[in-house]
């Protein structure tokens, strides 16, 4: 079919066309793209550069880090840390004292204004007077930092144990109350994923940094590279998830190594029927209970199949669990919703 376009229009397009690849390729032009291009990028890493080039605050240990690992610490539930190194255990105290002053401090000026705004407020409100100020809560949850606290765990690993989370028993009971089945449940609070990802991405980061200094002739790409890491370049993915379960801090489960003692030491000799093998029923069962008290506790569900399959022990290996979410998918059982994965009632 013969073009509608007019011969001239055509001929000046093409005359655009040219005139814009020969600027593209000017030795000029390339410098210039070639610069605003490296320019791009020294502002989106301009924020990790500046950590970088401040030891204290790359270790972790300015004072508004040092802040936000006590407030991390208070606001966490089932946080053990334990710092054995001297002089990071002086500095978390340290910090620890002065915000707990801050605290007190706070309440103790809202105390003070609010019996003021109730002795005064008749005064005021004939005298025309606007009433007494009260001072804001002071709320630590401002002052978390995930990022913070990855730094000070990665940079001053060796000089600390710490376990986040606690086992429970979940027990499964029939109609008449008694109880079928139990199982171990490894409880953590909400958002810790983002807080072993930092950790993941710190720890990747400190290698590349390493390499820098050893190979000063490749230091400008390495450095590059780390950056690049630190904002989760796909790229280096891989990398990265060398490090998965490293950052994680599980505690350990005392009462389940209790009890394989106990069975080891069982002195009877008679035989006892081994345990139930877990049926695909079963384990969907399990699946949907633990959508269900997702929701309850979350007021979401799983973001995704990963997420469910990690809330905690099953019984059945994590492939498995993975695949039996899947099929529950696409048997319409459990749905993906904006707020995540959901049991179709």
């Amino acid at each position: 079919m013969a073009s509608t376009v007019p011969a001239e229009i055509q001929a000046q397009r093409q005359r655009d066309f040219e005139e814009m690849m020969t600027r593209r390729r000017d030795p000029a032009n390339l410098a210039k793209e070639q610069a605003a291009r490296e320019a791009r990028v020294r502002e989106r890493d301009e924020p990790w550069r500046s950590i970088v080039a401040d030891p204290a605050r790359l270790h972790g240990e300015d004072a508004p880090s040092l802040r936000t690992v006590v407030a991390w610490q208070r606001l966490t539930p089932d946080v053990a840390l334990t710092v054995t190194d001297k002089a990071a255990r002086a500095a978390l105290t340290a910090a620890g004292v002065e915000l707990a002053r801050d605290l007190a401090a706070n309440a103790a000026a809202i105390r003070d204004a609010e019996g003021k705004f109730h002795t005064e407020r008749l005064l005021r409100l004939v005298r025309g007077e606007p009433p007494v100020a009260i001072p804001a809560l002071l709320d630590i949850t401002g002052l978390m930092d995930l990022e913070a606290v990855a730094r000070w765990l990665v940079f001053h690993e060796g000089g600390y144990t710490l376990t986040v989370g606690r086992w429970v028993t979940l027990e499964e009971r029939d109609a008449q109350g008694a109880v079928v089945e139990t199982s171990r449940v490894l409880q953590r609070t909400i958002g810790l994923g983002g807080l072993e990802a930092a950790c993941e991405r710190w720890a990747t980061w400190r290698r590349f940094a390493a390499q820098a200094v050893t190979h000063p002739s490749e230091a400008d790409r390495l450095q590059a590279a780390g950056f690049a890491v630190l904002r989760s370049d796909p790229q280096y993915r891989e990398l990265v998830d060398e490090q998965r379960g490293q950052w994680s801090f599980v505690p350990a489960d005392e009462a389940a190594g209790s009890e394989e003692r106990s069975k080891e030491q069982d002195p009877r000799t008679v035989a006892t029927p081994g345990p139930r093998p877990l049926t695909d029923a079963k384990l969907d069962e399990r699946i949907e209970r633990r959508t269900r008290h997702f929701w309850n506790e979350h007021q979401r569900g799983p973001a995704t199949r990963e997420e469910l399959s990690n809330t905690g022990r099953w019984g059945a290996r994590d492939a498995r669990v993975l695949e039996r979410i899947k099929v529950m998918l696409a048997e319409g059982v459990l749905v993906e919703t904006e707020r995540g994965l959901k049991v179709d009632e």
